[in-house]
């Protein structure tokens, strides 16, 4: 999920477990049985940060891979952009997930921390299609 802020800036958490543990990234997860992928990203945003979504606009998609337990599995990552139903609400961190969340403008170094290729390509479409 790609949130903006006032500014324009994107709400980024700071992972908290391995793959990409200290990397930055966005609100996501996996998708549940007999959920849709805006469903799972509604969900996941409220799980890793309190935040409630909605308004969704999907944005691109990306085939990454994901290590778990030493093996790896393809996956195709689903990107949307939402709004925060209650603006102003404040975040509450999934801390075995997250270690810290805030608001970021899309600049270099910051795509640079971007914990996986999928994430950073997202960010540079949502950049390049919304922030023009």
């Amino acid at each position: 999920m790609i949130l903006t802020n006032d500014e324009n800036h994107v709400l980024l958490l700071r992972r908290n477990c391995d793959p990409g543990k200290g990397k930055l990234g966005m609100p996501g997860g996996f998708v549940d049985i007999g959920e849709t992928a805006e469903q799972a990203a509604i969900r996941e945003t409220f799980e890793e940060v309190g935040l409630s979504t909605h308004n969704l606009r999907y944005i691109v998609t990306f085939p990454n891979s994901y290590v778990h337990q030493s093996v790896e599995i393809p996956v195709l990552d689903i990107f949307f952009t939402g709004q925060i139903a209650t603006p102003g609400e404040s975040m509450k961190l999934a801390e075995a997930e997250v270690s810290e969340a805030d608001w970021f403008p899309l600049t270099d170094s910051v795509l640079h921390e971007i914990a996986f290729e999928s994430n950073r390509l997202a960010l540079l479409e949502f950049k390049r299609t919304f922030s023009a």
